[in-house]
């Protein structure tokens, strides 16, 4: 009788191995465990046999009794294997005790590993708990952070869109007075065409500090500014440049190379429908002219403590304030205004030739006369001061008397109005 004894040492595990070699080794470890069962089996069977070989041996006196005829070589040859069985049980007696050995070894270091494998499943599964909420945590932020940066582009895109496909009005740009600080555009209309419609503060759109886009085949104008909003830490509120605009129509204004120009009828439209909440200042946009509008508010006008033109445009740089888009739609073309306005343009180019060429003139005659100093001249550089009135100032340089005579200047068609008030929808006034 023959065992086959087959047996694979230990594995330890170095240090700082992975959770899957861990694994791995566990999984080795419970293959020696079944074959430390089989060896039990077999040391059982081969226990067993050992009895039974015991039980013969002890019979052997009465099978000697019985068997006296049996001859001694029989009888040699029992004793021989009798004794070759004594020693296999003796080796397979040692065996066993040594994989019994083994067995219990490989047992504990089973448990050993079992137990390291749950502490370490234990202190994986609190890691991948942390990774995951940080991660978790860290997509809320980056989400957070795509929305408040893709946010403005979407929703201008979508409005840049929608003006697109608005209906577009036969028109044509007419040029009006040169833009100046304290320009007074109520006072000009009032001159300019006072028989087309009864001018007032609200009669018109005029938009000079707003940073204005020109869409839709460069009819319909697109402008940022400030929405109804409580700047955050105070109790300030500033307020909306288009609130009262919305969804009026009105004669509307812009400027071109400097001038102010005629555009056309147009209506102002809000923008909620794609931004319902406003947005933060897209990228590129200056925040300087939405500051300005903020700092008009009536908060701003009567409270001391309110926000500077500065603190004002960080806080629309860091979106901690919004703003909001309107559009401006071309719906008519108001051509006896338009008529109107260039007629009188024309009228004041004209005037304003004529008087350049005049003091040219002057200039030139000035030049070839000479100047003497013996006497002095009146406003238009003539002889005498004609219908004009006449001052009277006598200055004293020693014992001389010397008399200037002056001229006032005559009575312009036009007035010049100047207001320290700042634009906004439908105001009168002009600053750079």
């Amino acid at each position: 009788m023959q065992c086959t004894r087959s047996h694979n040492g230990p594995t330890k595990a170095g240090s700082g191995s992975s959770l899957h070699n861990a694994q791995s080794r566990v999984d080795v470890l419970e293959e020696q465990l079944e074959l430390a069962k089989n060896l039990e089996k077999e040391n059982e069977r081969l226990v067993n046999e050992i009895n039974r070989l015991q039980e013969l041996v002890a019979r052997r006196p009465q099978l000697a009794v019985k068997n006296e005829l049996t001859d001694s070589t029989t009888l040699r040859e029992q004793a021989e294997t009798i004794n070759s069985l004594k020693d296999r049980c003796g080796q397979l007696e040692a065996e066993l005790k040594k994989s019994n050995q083994e067995r219990d070894l490989t047992l504990s270091e089973i448990a050993t590993l079992q137990e390291k494998y749950k502490a370490k499943k234990k202190e994986t599964r609190a890691k991948i708990v942390s990774l995951e909420a940080t991660v978790s945590e860290a997509s809320k932020k980056m989400e957070k952070m795509v929305t408040q940066e893709q946010l403005p582009q979407a929703a201008l895109a979508r409005i840049h869109a929608h003006l697109q496909f608005l209906p577009r009005v036969s028109r044509h740009l007419v040029e009006g007075p040169k833009r100046a600080r304290g320009l007074d555009i109520l006072a000009y209309l009032k001159l300019a065409a006072p028989n087309v419609t009864n001018w007032f503060g609200n009669s018109y759109f005029y938009l000079p500090r707003q940073y204005t886009a020109q869409c839709g085949a460069d009819q319909h104008y697109l402008t940022c500014g400030p929405m109804n909003e409580t700047i955050p830490g105070t109790n300030f509120q500033v307020q909306s440049t288009y609130q009262e605009a919305y969804g009026q129509t009105r004669e509307m204004f812009t400027t071109v190379a400097g001038y102010v120009a005629y555009a056309g009828t147009y209506k102002c439209l809000d923008t909620k429908a794609f931004a319902p909440q406003g947005m933060v200042l897209p990228a590129g946009l200056p925040p300087g002219p939405i500051a300005h509008n903020a700092s008009q508010s009536p908060h701003a006008m009567s409270k001391r403590g309110f926000p500077s033109h500065k603190e004002l445009c960080i806080l629309y740089e860091k979106g901690e304030l919004h703003v909001e888009f309107a559009i401006f739609q071309c719906v008519n073309y108001n051509n006896e205004l338009a008529a109107a306005l260039k007629q009188y343009q024309q009228g004041v180019n004209g005037s304003e030739k004529r008087v350049e060429s005049h003091r040219n003139s002057r200039e030139s005659d000035k030049r070839q006369r000479g100047d003497s100093g013996s006497k002095d001249v009146g406003y238009f550089h003539s002889d005498q001061p004609s219908n004009s009135k006449r001052r009277k100032i006598t200055t004293n340089s020693g014992s001389t008397e010397r008399t200037v005579l002056v001229a006032s200047s005559p009575k312009q068609d036009r007035k010049a109005i100047c207001s320290d008030t700042t634009d906004s929808v439908g105001d009168t006034s002009d600053e750079e």
